[in-house]
């Protein structure tokens, strides 16, 4: 090949130039001119001339280069690869007896190269060297590398260099770089990191004598991280300072604030939000109306979420499907079924095809209503249009016929759901369970409950509750007790539900000792802290009658044992407000239990129903006799 062609070609070959660049370093690491200042600019411009671009692109550009190798430039600027430029600033600073500010100089062309590469962690690496050899890096380069960081969504390499600049060189990263880093941990879904940013920011303008600027692209990023985060108080002051240093409210931005407000809670904050929009010259599009309505729907506000959806139409917008969706839940929040049923049966009239979390919140608001009937035809009504049920569907209606007593429903839809391609969680399990439970059908339940192993599901305390119950409610107790023992070794600790289910399965079998004993268990005493004796009060108003009667025969049986000295001790079992009908039901039953046992003699207070007195002088008599409490 001739030896222009062999030129030119080098000369459009960065990866050619880059060996290069490696032969010239290796010639920098051996014989006596790498140790001479001379004869290594001669060496590099010898190698910039064969570098550079042939005379025919341009001899005015070659010749400038050249001369800036004259004057002792480095020659890492003209490395492509970042990988070529790092080696050959390890070259470089091994040999040669090189002025402090040609290494910086080297050091900085080198960052700049890593950050063009997308290499930001290999130029945090050579900042960290910069630091150790005394060197500051340029601002703007700085800048570069968390731009790039930006775009790349390298979050943390972002941060790392905004926390570098302010430890390591003590410099104030300008609130450009803070923005750059915002936007980069928006990117990579840390919320939490780029509101802590946010902060940065804030305080950097107001140092700065600022008020605080954010352009649309920051504040976009800072509330989508408001809305993942379910900050809204940071939302609402994100959007105060917009509206204070007079930048253009966006409508995206309102929408972002809408729905973080909603997601919070704060309804109210939604549609103050909503309803300024007008005052400021925007029009709410489709995903602003169904923010609002999602809001609503969160605070329990079906009748606004209503007149939202109804108001669609004034501003010249016709609801879409994901709009009836958000109506149909805000209706489901608020158990309002009928409303719910209602919606779903307009969505065919309006053209629109209603998807799977169309069918699931209808369903979900028969649930939640008690409408088993109404929740299963809609079952059978989204087979029948060729909607594939979920896991969450086929869940909701085997709530909805365990709400209703249909256990044998519920059984029905469990089987059919390997039919439909579907597997059962632990979700699934329990509603099923607790359905068996309802229905008096303990073996239907346990052979659910067994089949989780062979599914690869773990029972949760919500499953084994259930399961205790059955159990219990069919004088299965010594099977319940087996259930309740049986969970610390799956990783599952009971809660309340849990111990009112095993204690009424005892105490329904006459097995009082053993429920006195499961009452004694310090996790017990932690869903029930008032119901032992604390100041000379036993309160019973969080107990069922076979808890109370648990709590008060573990009582006696430590005052007889000499566990508690005797005292005056106030039992309170409430008047019955909070009962079923408001009929008291502790007052009577304990007394009732005290005389079956042979207990001490009941002081009544008068007046006051909901409490009575065992004393001191009737607990010692009651001892001295010969009576065993239990």
């Amino acid at each position: 090949m001739p030896l222009g062609a062999t030129r030119q070609r080098a000369a459009h070959d960065t990866t050619g130039l880059d060996r290069r660049i490696n032969i010239t370093r290796q010639h920098f690491s051996g014989g006596n001119g790498g140790n001479n200042q001379e004869s290594w600019r001669t060496d590099t411009r010898n190698f910039m001339g064969r570098i550079m671009a042939p005379k025919r692109k341009s001899d005015k550009c070659r010749g400038a280069k050249l001369r800036r190798v004259d004057r002792g430039e480095d020659p890492i600027r003209a490395c492509a690869n970042w990988r070529t430029a790092t080696d050959l600033l390890r070259s470089l600073m091994n040999h040669g007896n090189h002025t402090f500010e040609e290494k910086q100089s080297w050091y900085v062309s080198a960052v700049q190269i890593c950050a063009r590469n997308n290499q930001s962690v290999k130029a945090l690496e050579l900042l960290s060297e910069m630091h150790s050899l005394q060197m500051k890096p340029l601002s703007s380069t700085l800048v570069e590398i968390i731009a790039n960081c930006k775009r790349t969504a390298q979050w943390r390499a972002a941060c790392d260099i905004i926390d570098t600049m302010e430890a390591k060189f003590s410099m104030r990263p300008s609130a450009k770089m803070v923005s750059s880093a915002i936007l980069a941990c928006e990117k990579g879904g840390q919320w939490d990191k780029a509101l802590e940013l946010y902060d940065r920011k804030l305080k950097i303008e107001k140092m700065q004598g600022r008020g605080m600027k954010l352009n649309v692209a920051t504040s976009s990023a800072v509330l989508n991280a408001c809305e993942k985060s379910g900050h809204w108080v940071k939302a609402l002051e994100v959007f105060e300072s917009l509206e204070g240093c007079g930048g253009q409210q966006h409508v995206n931005a309102c929408n972002l604030v809408i729905s973080t407000c909603g997601n919070g809670g704060e309804w109210a904050k939604a549609l103050e939000v909503f309803e300024s929009m007008a005052c400021r010259g925007l029009k709410p599009n489709m995903a602003t109306f169904v923010s609002a309505i999602s809001a609503c729907g969160n605070g329990g506000q079906c009748a606004k979420a209503v007149e939202l959806f109804e108001s669609m139409k004034n501003g010249e917008l016709e609801p879409d499907i994901i709009a009836c969706n958000a109506l149909i839940s805000a209706c489901e929040k608020s158990a309002q079924w009928a409303k719910a049923i209602e919606v779903f049966e307009s969505i065919q009239g309006r053209g629109l095809e209603p998807n799977t979390r169309t069918f699931n919140s209808v369903i979900s608001a028969c649930e939640k209503g008690g409408q088993w009937a109404k929740a299963l035809k809609v079952f059978e009504s989204m087979q029948g249009r060729g909607q594939e049920p979920s896991v969450i569907t086929c869940n909701s209606v085997i709530s909805a016929c365990e709400k209703g007593g249909q256990w044998a429903k519920a059984l029905e839809v469990f089987e059919s759901m390997a039919g439909l391609g579907l597997e059962p969680d632990v979700i699934t399990c329990s509603a099923v369970i607790s359905a068996c439970e309802k229905g008096g059908q303990w073996a239907k339940a346990l052979e659910v409950f067994d089949s989780m192993a062979g599914r690869g599901l773990e029972p949760n305390v919500v499953t084994y509750s259930a399961a205790i119950s059955a159990c219990g409610n069919c004088g299965e107790w010594a099977k319940a007790l087996e259930l309740f023992e049986s969970m610390a070794g799956h990783g599952s600790e009971p809660n309340a539900v849990t111990f009112n289910a095993i204690i009424e399965a005892l105490d329904s079998a006459l097995q009082p000792e053993i429920a006195i004993d499961i009452a004694r268990d310090p996790r017990f005493h932690g869903f029930y802290p008032r119901a032992r004796l604390l100041d000379g009060v036993v309160d019973l108003h969080s107990c069922s009658a076979a808890v109370s009667r648990s709590v008060i025969g573990g009582l006696l049986k430590d005052f007889r044992a000499g566990r508690i000295g005797c005292q005056d001790v106030i039992i309170v079992t409430g008047r019955g407000k909070h009962s079923e009908s408001g009929k008291a039901v502790i007052p009577d039953d304990i007394r009732s239990f005290l005389l079956q046992v042979d207990g001490p003699t009941v002081t009544e207070v008068p007046r006051n129903p909901g409490r009575f007195i065992l004393s001191a002088r009737h607990l010692q008599d009651w001892i001295a006799g010969a009576c065993v409490p239990c």
